[in-house]
């Protein structure tokens, strides 16, 4: 059976350790920043980026990985023995499907043949649970056909949300008009964001205080907590850090004691281009696909 490398993007924001401890090839997107251009997670970190918006009010353009950086990550990998699987940005989201796709169709067949491509149909560490499913099924022996069957199976299932704490980068980058940034900022609006059939949905509004949408996701993994697939449980963060400590000093103890493997870990630049400081959520795979945003 041929060698599988497991391929996703800086998007998925795992940490430095989890890429290094599975195996993943990590392929960063691209972050322009006052004139410059940087390397999402290799040149540019979250912290820095916000430290320049700062400085210039300028908000931070995200890009994707371009056909040609596909084209000789595929070379690099494949061969006769080894296949390559890339799972990234969701294609709802992001360009970057659609230039591995146009890579692997412009390679010789020789190579195509061993690529696969899944749509993760998410972002952040939404993207990093099935990644990690799918090391999961590449080290129990899965063929590199087989590990995408059942990764294309838990898609649907991956339930992705985060709480935003103020609307700027919203703003900013057109996600919200200016009348709901200034209403929601003197109301103290706190939007609930979850991804659904692969697409950013504004799920739910949280009046008052940020710890109440945090609340409300600790709530909704409680609810869940008997249809979760019990390996991983995601808090992931754009400069979120005490909010991140809330969230996990106050999981019930049923849900820390369910899952096997509970990491906290920090969004990377295109992710918090696109929700600002303070933005967090618990991302975790449910045994069911979702039937809505809620």
């Amino acid at each position: 059976m041929n060698k599988i490398v497991i391929i996703t993007d800086s998007t998925a924001d795992l940490s430095k350790e989890l890429i290094e401890q599975r195996n993943i090839v990590v392929v960063p997107l691209k972050v322009s920043l006052n004139g410059k251009t940087y390397n999402d997670g290799v040149d540019m970190d979250s912290a820095k980026m916000y430290e320049i918006y700062e400085q210039t009010n300028s908000l931070p353009k995200t890009a994707a990985v371009g056909v040609l950086e596909f084209e000789e990550l595929f070379q690099k990998y494949v061969n006769d023995e080894t296949d390559v699987i890339y799972c990234g940005i969701g294609s709802k989201l992001s360009a970057a499907l659609q230039s591995a796709n146009i890579a692997k169709n412009d390679l010789d067949e020789q190579i195509s043949k061993h690529i696969y491509l899944v749509d993760s149909g998410n972002l952040s560490t939404g993207i990093g649970l099935v990644v990690l499913k799918m090391c999961d099924m590449r080290d129990e022996g899965l063929s590199a056909s087989e590990i995408v069957e059942k990764a294309n199976a838990i898609v649907p299932c991956v339930r992705a949300q985060f709480s935003v704490k103020e609307l700027t980068f919203l703003h900013k980058g057109g996600r919200c008009s200016g009348t709901a940034r200034f209403f929601g900022t003197m109301l103290r609006i706190h939007p609930i964001l979850r991804i659904f059939k692969g697409e950013i949905i504004l799920s739910e509004k949280i009046f008052g205080k940020y710890e109440k949408a945090l609340d409300n996701q600790i709530l909704d993994i409680k609810n869940a907590i008997n249809d979760v697939d019990d390996e991983y449980l995601f808090i992931t963060h754009s400069l979120a850090d005490e909010e991140a400590i809330y969230i996990y000093d106050n999981l019930p103890s049923v849900v820390k004691e369910k899952f096997k493997h509970i990491y906290i870990t920090k969004a990377g630049c295109v992710i918090s281009t696109h929700c600002g400081k303070h933005t967090i959520g618990i991302l975790y795979i449910k045994k069911t696909p979702l039937l809505n945003a809620k």
